[in-house]
Parts: C-alpha cells; structure tokens; sequence
C-alpha cells in the first residue's frame, strides 16, 4: 500500500473542502496536525471554514484566532479577517478585529475596519431597512471628512438622503461637489436641493450638467415641473425661464410645454402660453389636454376663430372643450 504523504493529506482537505465535506476536512486535519501552521495558511482557512460549517463556530473562531495570534504576514491577517467577516456574527468578528492592535504600528486592521464600514454604509445607502452600527457610521463618516475622496462623500449624502436626511444630504453632496465638481455630483446635489424645496437654486446648479448627462437631464426636467407648477406661481428670471425652455424643447416633453403654457397665462402672457400649447399640440396632436390648453388661452385672448378650430376638433370628444365654446 502506498505511503500516505502529508502533500497528500494537504490536498484531500483542499479538495473535501471544495467538495463542500467539511467533516471529513475536520478529520483529516486533526490527524496531521503538522499542516496547521502559517506556512500553509489556505489549510488553515479551510479548516477554520469546516468547523463553522459543521456547528463548531467556537473552534473556527479558535482557527482564526491562531492565525491572527501566530502568523506575522500583513496580508494573511486581512484575508483572514475578510474571510472571517463573509460569515461570522459582528459580535464574534469584534474580539478578532481586536488582535489588529500592536504596540509598534498601532492598529494593523484600521484599513480593514475601514473597508467594513464602508461596505456596510454602501448596504445601508441602497437599502434604508438595513441597520447601520453606530460605530461603522462613524468611523466612515471620519474617513469621508478626511480623506478628500468625492466617492466617499457622495456615499454619505446618499446614505442621508435615502432616510429623509436632505440636510445632512445636501451637506455630503456639496462637499462631493467641491471636492470634483462633475455630472453625478452636481446631480446629487440638485436632488437634496429639490427635496429641501429649493428648486431655483438646483436649476441654477445643474443647468451646465444637463445637457450631456442622461441622469442629470431627468432630474432637470423634474425641476423645471417643480418651478413651473408652483402655487402660487414662482417668478422666474428670463434665464432660468430660457434655459428650461430650451430643455424641454429638446427633450419635446409634452407635459412640460403644458406647464409653460399654463404658466405663462397666469402671467397673462398669453401669446406666449398659446405657442407652447401649439408647441405641445404639433409633438402630440391627439392630446387632449395641450387642445384644452389651447382653447382656454384663446377664448382669455378673444380668439373667436381658433377657439371655433378647437371646438370643431375636440368638441366630440371633450365635453370640457365644447362648454368653453359655450361660454359668454
């Protein structure tokens, strides 16, 4: 019979590991114990994965711990702790984040324990049902401050923003802003801006940003609907007004050429509003509500003759249509 080696014990249990037969990793392991030492740390790994696997959390903890304790590379010690982390509890993952410290270099896993913040302020930010620990809050808040990074400060102003914090949001996105000034920062920005009901001052900010950003361009037309539906109405200044303008004639949206008619007849400027309604009738001509527009802002101008067109028209089929015919 041939001689078992210890090569071919080390790849039995590689290979029982990957094979997910985690006992039978256990106790091949036990029976060389020569193969646990830091010199062959992907053994140690699987054998501290085939405990957890089988039911014994205390002794892959124990595995983890040795490797922490007795192995001396900087690199083993992360992975180890990431591998640790992939499924172990933060109550037990705690005393291990611990064996960072040492007396020399002081604590050895800060870049980890900063990697796991901001893995779960990333969690948070796309699901606000998910808990966030206070320590990994602020701990990443601290490296967001000073780090200068706009990735990291805009992390932090989406983690706000999803949970109803627009000012807290919109202090994040502003320093994301400053740090590089670009298309996804400028629109972050805008959006705390729209939540926090300042409208006027988004579309100042992301006017420049829209035009070459699919992103940016639908959070403008949001604030243009927000400018242009206020009640009462907003004055608007005739850049802002020419701006909008020119968004929505690009994008040919129909429901916004609506919102510049009906605002500018309550300016009464109702030349202007009649062209928009013409404007949105031309990119839409079955919509009834552009027509509607358009009949109320020519019976406002005593445009007998193009009310009649629109009543001819519509008056079939939009009873409010035919009543403005009707009307003395």
């Amino acid at each position: 019979m041939a001689r078992v080696t210890v090569a071919d014990t080390r790849e039995r249990i590689l290979a029982a590991s990957n094979a997910k037969r985690y006992a039978e990793a256990v106790t091949l392991a036990a029976a060389t114990p020569s193969l646990l030492t830091c010199g062959d740390v992907e053994v140690l790994w699987r054998v501290a994965e085939a405990f957890g696997q089988t039911d014994r959390r205390s002794r892959a903890l124990d595995a983890y711990r040795y490797i922490l304790t007795k192995c001396s590379d900087p690199d083993i010690r992360l992975a180890t702790l990431q591998k640790a982390a992939a499924w172990l509890s933060p109550s037990e993952l705690g005393p291990l984040q611990t064996l960072g410290a040492d007396a020399s270099t002081g604590d050895g896993f800060r870049s980890i324990r900063e990697a796991f913040a901001r893995d779960a302020v990333t969690a948070a930010a796309e699901d606000p049902a998910k808990p966030l620990g206070a320590a990994d809050l602020k701990l990443f808040q601290a490296m967001a401050e000073a780090n200068g990074a706009a990735a990291d400060a805009l992390l932090m102003g989406n983690f706000f923003l999803h949970r109803d914090n627009f000012v807290q949001a919109e202090h994040w996105y502003r320093l994301a802003f400053a740090r590089n000034a670009s298309a996804s920062s400028a629109n972050a920005l805008a959006v705390a801006l729209l939540a926090l009901k300042r409208p006027a001052e988004a579309e100042t900010l992301l006017s420049p940003w829209q035009k070459n950003d699919d992103e940016a361009r639908r959070t403008y037309l949001r604030i243009t609907a927000d400018l242009l539906s206020a009640r009462p109405p907003a004055s608007l200044s005739p850049g802002a007004l020419s701006r909008m303008a020119a968004a929505v004639a690009a994008k040919r949206d129909v429901s916004l050429a609506q919102e510049f008619g009906w605002y500018a007849h309550s300016f009464k400027q109702d030349v202007t509003a009649l062209r928009w309604f013409a404007t949105a009738l031309s990119w839409r001509p079955d919509d009834e509500t552009s027509a509607y527009g358009f009949a109320v802002v020519s019976r406002s101008m005593g445009r007998r003759d193009a009310l009649n067109d629109v009543v001819k028209a519509w008056g079939s089929r939009s009873p409010r249509i035919r009543a403005l015919a009707q009307l003395r």
